[in-house]
This record gives C-alpha cells, sequence and structure tokens, in this order.
C-alpha cells in the first residue's frame, strides 16, 4: 500500500493540484483530501468537511481550509526505520549569534517583569535532493507517536509537519487539549531528570490552560491528567491532557487557546508584544494549527516540528521556551535537537 501511496502522491505534485496527506499518533493509516479546483478558501465557520491551515497569526478570523471534493485511504505497515546515522545530521543554517542575543533579550523582559515565559524561535534552511514523497514516508517511520502531515496548495504553501502537539480536538460535545513543554534527549543510554527550568515551564503551560478553560466551562468539569512524559522520537516532553465540555462557540475556543504559552509565552499579550519587536521575521504557518475538519468534528494540532518546502531548499522553524533560569548555549542546544525532526530524514 505504501507503493500505491507514493505513486498517487507523485502525480499529485506533478499536476501541482491541493491535496493534503496525512495520519494521526499511532494509526497504520494515511489519508488524503483533494480539492478539485485551485480556489483558496478563506473560512471562519467549522462548517466544511476539509483540512485547515491557519497561521501563528490567527487571532479568531478567517483560515484556510483545502476543500474535501475527494478523498482516499492508505493502510500502512510502518516499521520504525533501522538506518543508522553513522554521520553526524546535518544541521539548517540557523544563526547561533542571531539565537543566542533573542534569548538574552527575553531573560531582559522576564527580569524588568514584563513577561514570565517568552517562546522564541528560529528560521533556517537546508538544501535536500529527496523526492517529497520519499521525505514524507520517511517521517511517517522515523515518528509514529506524531501528526504527520503533507500539505500542498500552489496558491497558499506546502509544508511538511511532525507534530506531537494537539491543540483542540472536537467529538461530538466532547473536547480534548493538552499543555506540552519542556524538552529532553531520548537517550537510551542515559536518562536524565527532568530539570526545575523544564518542570517550572510545563506548569506555566499546565496553569495558564487550566484557567482559560474555567473562564468557559461553566456548570461542566474539567478532567486533568497526571502529568507525564511523552516520546516523540529522539526527544521527550512533559505531558498533560484536559478534556472537557463547554457550550462555547469552537471559534471562541481556539481564539482562547491559541497561540498557548506553549508557543508564544505568558502572559500572552506581552509575549506577543516581543515577539513582534524582536524575533525579526514572520513565522507564518510556523506555530499557527493545523488538522482535518468535518461538520461536527475536527482535530487540530500545533504545528511544530515543521518545515515549509521550497523547492530544492525547506526552511525548518523550531522554537524554546525562556524563563528566567534559561542558559542561551541550552537554549541553542534545544534548537538544534528539535530541529533534527525533520533534518533526521532528510540526510
Amino acid at each position: 500500500m505504501m507503493k500505491k501511496l507514493i505513486e498517487k502522491f507523485d502525480d499529485l505534485l506533478k499536476e501541482n493540484r491541493p491535496f493534503v496527506f496525512f495520519r494521526f499518533p499511532n494509526s497504520d493509516r494515511v489519508h488524503l483530501y483533494i480539492q478539485n479546483d485551485l480556489a483558496v478558501n478563506k473560512i471562519s465557520e467549522f462548517s466544511s468537511p476539509g483540512f485547515i491551515l491557519a497561521p501563528f497569526s490567527y487571532q479568531g478570523g478567517h483560515y484556510n481550509l483545502l476543500v474535501r471534493d475527494q478523498s482516499e485511504e492508505f493502510l500502512i505497515q510502518i516499521h520504525k526505520r533501522s538506518k543508522e546515522y553513522k554521520k553526524p545530521i546535518k544541521p539548517a543554517s540557523f544563526n547561533q549569534s542571531s539565537f543566542t542575543n533573542l534569548v538574552i533579550n527575553a531573560k531582559k523582559y522576564i527580569l524588568e517583569k514584563k513577561a514570565t515565559k517568552v517562546v522564541v524561535s528560529a528560521c533556517g534552511e537546508i538544501k535536500t535532493s529527496s523526492k517529497f514523497s520519499r521525505l514524507f514516508c520517511d517521517t511517517l517511520s522515523e515518528y509514529q507517536s506524531a501528526f504527520v502531515s503533507f500539505f500542498h496548495h500552489p496558491k497558499i504553501a506546502t509544508w511538511l509537519s511532525a507534530t506531537p502537539e494537539l491543540l483542540l480536538q472536537k467529538k461530538g460535545v466532547h473536547y480534548k487539549t493538552v499543555a506540552l513543554a519542556g524538552t529532553k534527549p531520548s537517550n537510551p543510554h542515559e536518562s536524565r531528570p527532568w530539570t526545575e527550568k523544564e518542570k517550572h515551564e510545563q506548569k506555566i503551560v499546565q496553569n495558564q490552560i487550566h484557567n482559560d478553560l474555567k473562564s468557559i466551562c461553566g456548570k461542566y468539569k474539567i478532567d486533568i491528567s497526571q502529568t507525564s512524559d511523552l516520546n516523540t522520537g529522539h526527544l521527550f516532553h512533559l505531558f498533560t491532557e484536559f478534556q472537557f465540555q463547554t457550550d462555547c462557540h469552537p471559534t471562541k475556543i481556539l481564539k482562547l487557546l491559541h497561540p498557548s504559552s506553549a508557543i508564544a509565552g505568558h502572559p500572552k499579550k506581552n509575549a506577543l508584544v516581543f515577539l513582534k519587536q524582536n524575533e525579526g521575521y514572520c513565522r507564518s504557518f510556523y506555530s499557527g494549527f493545523l488538522g482535518p475538519t468535518d461538520i461536527n468534528d475536527f482535530s487540530l494540532f500545533v504545528n511544530i516540528r515543521c518545515a515549509q518546502i521550497l523547492s530544492d531548499v525547506v526552511r525548518l522553524y523550531v522554537g524554546a521556551g525562556i524563563t528566567l533560569d534559561s542558559d542561551p548555549e541550552s537554549e541553542w542546544e534545544e534548537i538544534l535537537q528539535k530541529s533534527k525532526t525533520i533534518s533526521k530524514v532528510l540526510n
């Protein structure tokens, strides 16, 4: 079935048609949505089946919808790739000095008590000669616990994502979201405990989501899981799940939850002011959200561990949560580790 998937992928890309392949975490099914025309659909309601792609700057307005005019499903067998990486993974062209200065300025901003956390990001490029269908399939194999997608629309963009972070899921009247923060390498030969900085970073995200949900859930109970480790391949994150009900419209919930303190900072308003003044580039769809939607249900994920596909160049985006305890060198290493999600399958 993988061969059929690759053939279909290559044909659609050759025809330059709008399409998206995606797979839910730990699933053996890959879904394909195809839009029949080249229309750019900007909508604000969850009224049409399709696939949503929204930018980081989403504030409750319009998002892109790739309409599901046609759909297919591929049942696949995924085996962990046995390829050994004997050579160092070629890094993307991130600017270390610029990123280090950004971290230092973020810490100054926090020291001035304008924020308790700021999530800064970096953008770098890496050349590739890989076929995009093979890149997508390798990403499926490498990151089985991630939501993996390849979105292509000739008039919008082409993005590959292997994200571990659920933003908002709706099934019937039930909703789910997660707090995901803190990062450490997944090393089978050495397991280090979570640092106080990492646990504090997770607590900020968790408390912010809980407070946001309390403002809209009213009479409904909010179920919160125990915080646990989430293995996303070569990285571990701290993970807490929230399940809830609300009478609020989904758009209001999204506007409340996005961007979370996991991708912007806390408090949100102040963190966004810092990013606008200091980050130095437009995040575009990085740390926005994406995912399939139907008339009553949807599953939307934060677009992290992602890359924009630009002909023979892949533009990688990664971020790091900065608190008063952050060390610039450690944050730089975290950026490099996170970038391996995509750069690993390019080598």
